[in-house]
């Protein structure tokens, strides 16, 4: 545990278990006694803040939960053992982005309405371009898909600037990636200063995940519009101008060695004062502003994340849903969803902020408690929102991403150009869909 909970957090969710459990906009009977569940979580930077939420919903209500934690590598494999076997071990298993369409698509978890009929979404709960839904018709998360999946972890990017720096030197936080570009070259001066970094390791979805903010800021994608329009893209001309333009500013402007800056050496950078600007998710934020680990206390702020020159900005989010695996009985299945039901209450998400936790709901990021300073970073959160872009979104997913992180780690590297690398992830790409049946084509 990173914090204790206090008496006010306590009563604070103590009020909102008596007022009622809300399944949507409207407010039902306290929340009922249930038998305990079992949830599989990975170990991140938000699982203290979700294990403290846990540990408020065990005190207000009485119902037990227990916490099987896991480093992230090895999860899927659990997850997919659980899901296939006679009875799940696990009442909730949480989805990372990147693979959840496999458990959608399989129909390894349980429809939320089939658990409770009555349940309605509450419309201030982020979906993020539907992550919480499957249209198996369709083969991809639409607005009409069965509810699957509930978030848990609003992680999207943003682009971290040192607030100090910017303010001395009068310099409003950057618009486009070229006011990137030219405020790293005045904070640029190694090896004290870097003006700009994001990670460039192939290590899962780490130097792809960080480049796609370019190409979606160019508008393009990595196929032109799923599931009408499944056309490669990834080699367009905008793509490879978004490569280039990422390339030239990170070999201009971050340390050395880009090939091999991981989310360590980056989160470090941050920390120790090294680094006027990065690309980053937004669950790094708590971590810059703990004066046990940070140099930089109350010195980094976050913005919207920069678009192009006469286009866009974007964001890819890369969130965590947690859904109930459909090989349960119905009482651990109602149990699942009680937490969840809970879990997802304004006042259950604002204590979740509170213990250093990314929320998933609109209201939170415009509650008072985004003007409070330790939480500066949730109005930029919600002014992220209507430039969220998706993940890679179906069950062939990881074959995709290892393409990208691959040949986007070979630029980086020196090791191919940037049309080398973009035509290269193209062919596999396109390889991977006709594989799988999509109608794919080339640009």
């Amino acid at each position: 545990m990173n914090a204790t909970l206090t008496r006010r957090d306590v009563l604070a969710a103590a009020a909102l278990a008596l007022a009622g459990l809300a399944s949507g906009d409207a407010a039902s009977a306290a929340v009922p006694k249930v038998g305990p569940i079992n949830i599989l979580i990975n170990d991140s930077p938000w699982y203290h803040g979700f294990e403290q939420l846990v540990q408020l919903y065990q005190q207000t209500t009485g119902n037990q939960v227990k916490l099987t934690v896991t480093p992230f590598t090895g999860m899927l494999e659990q997850t997919r053992n659980t899901v296939t076997g006679p009875e799940s071990t696990f009442d909730i298993v949480n989805l990372n982005e990147a693979w959840y369409a496999t458990f959608y698509a399989g129909g390894f978890v349980s429809p939320i309405k089939s658990i409770d009929p009555s349940f309605q979404l509450d419309p201030n709960i982020i979906e993020y371009v539907y992550s919480t839904r499957w249209n198996f018709q369709k083969k991809y998360s639409t607005p009409d898909g069965a509810l699957l999946g509930l978030p848990i972890n609003g992680n999207i990017q943003a682009l971290y600037y040192r607030a100090d720096l910017f303010q001395q030197a009068g310099l409003k936080p950057p618009e486009t990636w070229t006011d990137v570009a030219a405020a790293a070259k005045r904070f640029h001066n190694p090896p004290n200063m870097y003006g700009f970094a994001q990670r460039g390791q192939r290590a899962g979805w780490s130097c792809g995940f960080d480049w796609f903010a370019f190409l979606r800021a160019y508008k393009s994608d990595w196929v032109a519009n799923p599931p009408a329009d499944w056309t490669v893209t990834i080699d367009s001309a905008a793509a490879k101008a978004s490569l280039a333009e990422c390339d030239d500013l990170l070999k201009s402007y971050g340390p050395p060695n880009l090939a091999g800056l991981g989310n360590a050496e980056l989160t470090q950078l941050l920390a120790s004062g090294k680094l006027a600007m990065a690309n980053a998710v937004i669950a790094t934020f708590p971590m810059l502003d703990d004066p046990q680990s940070s140099a930089v206390v109350n010195k980094v702020n976050v913005t919207v994340m920069p678009r192009a020159a006469n286009a866009v900005h974007a964001t890819t989010s890369g969130i965590w849903v947690m859904s109930i695996p459909h090989n349960l009985p119905d009482a651990r299945k109602k149990a699942a969803l009680t937490f969840l039901q809970w879990a997802l209450t304004k006042d259950a998400q604002i204590q979740y902020t509170k213990f250093g936790a990314i929320p998933v709901r609109q209201d939170v990021y415009k509650s008072d408690l985004a003007n409070q300073p330790q939480f500066r970073w949730m109005k930029a959160m919600a002014a992220s929102t209507p430039y969220i872009h998706e993940n890679v979104r179906i069950p062939e997913g990881p074959q995709i991403t290892d393409s990208i992180e691959l040949h986007v780690n070979q630029l980086y590297a020196g090791q191919m150009s940037v049309d080398q690398a973009a035509d290269a992830m193209a062919q596999d790409i396109y390889g991977i869909l006709q594989k799988g049946g999509y109608p794919a084509k080339r640009g």
